[in-house]
């Protein structure tokens, strides 16, 4: 159902995406189809099956830095792409470093200035009317990822730590300022990650929590529960409860399903949340459409 701004209320739900038109094997995501038909938005959650990668990276790795073969990883990514109808978009994919940096691409971005950027750390990615995808990689974390109505988009990695920073929210309010919408019109999907029943901390750092974001971030003194510290953080920031899409999955309860750096003692691959829109690329004076190749070619270079 659309709102009174064209804007569809998020609903996650299981997609099933075939390889290519001669495979009969399917990537299974966590996306929102009415979205995507409505706006151009692709968003997708992904889980650990469909891939190349072996071993504890079997098989749908996406994270480059974690042991694994980087030409698999790159296979996998390329396949999660093209699943998704992205193959042909540049694949933005940043360093992560669990701090509360947000990198933004619009069309006037100096494209090796960005990819210096994504090199040096984000852990989150705002891309305009740019024809280029953004993939964050996960493993217990909270990846979160949020649409404006106009089809603008962030994807955001949320540990513990980035939660206490408030990454989600400032990346909400960075994305309405830049779309001139209220950060209430905005969507927020919150994909699978380490719930409050797996997740135990120290005293000190549940109390913390308890102390940021209230009583339901922390259901006890030893285990916190992200997704009601975020949706506390988001609120707080203006967004719309009724907006924010959960999907309500444990990372760590469901290992044959998803990569958990806990359950996995710390050598595992990576899930990913990837976005992009598919929009009519402008046209120049003879009508050919723009040229992103030389984007392109900068990423598929970098050290991701």
């Amino acid at each position: 159902m659309k709102a009174a701004n064209g804007l569809v209320h998020p609903r996650l739900s299981i997609g099933r995406f075939s390889f290519s038109v001669s495979d009969a094997e399917f990537l299974e995501v966590y996306t929102d189809e009415d979205l995507f038909q409505s706006t151009g938005v692709r968003i997708a959650f992904t889980g650990r099956q469909g891939g190349f990668s072996t071993g504890a990276y079997a098989s749908l790795n996406l994270g480059s830095q974690v042991g694994d073969t980087y030409n698999t990883v790159l296979r996998n990514r390329y396949r999660l792409a093209a699943a998704l109808g992205f193959e042909d978009y540049p694949l933005a994919v940043p360093r992560q470093i669990h701090g509360d940096h947000l990198t933004v691409l619009t069309e006037a971005t100096v494209p090796t200035a960005w990819i210096d950027d994504l090199n040096a750390g984000a852990d989150g990615i705002i891309i305009e009317q740019v024809p280029v995808a953004a993939l964050l990689c996960f493993a217990d974390c909270a990846s979160v990822i949020m649409v404006a109505p106009s089809g603008i988009f962030a994807v955001v990695h949320a540990g513990w730590r980035g939660v206490m920073a408030s990454i989600a929210p400032v990346a909400l309010t960075q994305l309405a300022a830049r779309t001139q919408c209220l950060p209430a019109d905005c969507n927020v999907y919150v994909g699978p990650h380490i719930r409050s029943e797996c997740f135990e901390v120290s005293t000190e750092l549940a109390d913390r929590f308890v102390n940021r974001f209230g009583s339901a971030s922390a259901p006890d003194s030893r285990h916190v529960s992200l997704i009601e510290a975020l949706r506390t953080d988001l609120v707080e920031h203006g967004a719309n409860s009724a907006r924010i899409a959960d999907c309500a999955v444990c990372t760590a309860c469901h290992p044959d399903q998803f990569f958990s750096y806990r359950m996995q003692q710390g050598i595992c691959g990576r899930h990913g949340a990837f976005a992009a829109r598919r929009v009519l690329q402008p046209t120049d004076t003879n009508g050919s459409q723009a040229d992103t190749s030389g984007l392109s070619a900068l990423l598929s270079d970098y050290a991701c």
